[in-house]
């Protein structure tokens, strides 16, 4: 099974020491998440950096060793499956909609996010940290 993960569980692990570092790191779980992911948090590695106290070189390290465990899907492998994943998720979040999209991809897979809106879709099981942390256990 392989798991996806929004941008918000990397900005997690990315903070600080967690258990969803931990899962990350530990679980041997396969996990994946999509270009858009990456170019979202990009945006903000600014803030991100001055957040977990690091400077650009450890920031830098820390964020690709966080990646290093995830499979990062380019946006066009999932071009096929946008336009239904849009329309489940109009009304719900649309940027969000990628990650629906990869979840159809990868046929199986479940989506990892505390964003609750997950849970308003049926094409892709959707599971929190807590969720998560309990399937380990």
């Amino acid at each position: 099974m392989i798991i996806i993960v929004d941008a918000n569980v990397i900005i997690s692990a990315l903070l600080k020491d967690s258990a969803t570092r931990r899962i990350l790191f530990f679980s041997g779980m396969h996990f994946a998440t999509i270009d858009f992911a990456v170019h979202e948090i990009e945006k903000h590695s600014n803030e991100l950096r001055e957040r977990t106290g690091l400077d650009s070189e450890a920031y830098d390290r820390a964020f690709g060793l966080i990646l290093s465990k995830i499979g990062i899907m380019n946006d066009s492998s999932v071009k096929d499956e946008l336009r239904q994943a849009k329309e489940v998720m109009a009304d719900v979040d649309p940027d969000d909609s990628v990650y629906i999209a990869l979840g159809m991809h990868l046929e199986g897979s479940i989506i990892w996010s505390d964003d609750k809106h997950f849970k308003k879709q049926k094409i892709v099981r959707a599971f929190t940290t807590a969720e998560i942390i309990r399937m380990f256990h």
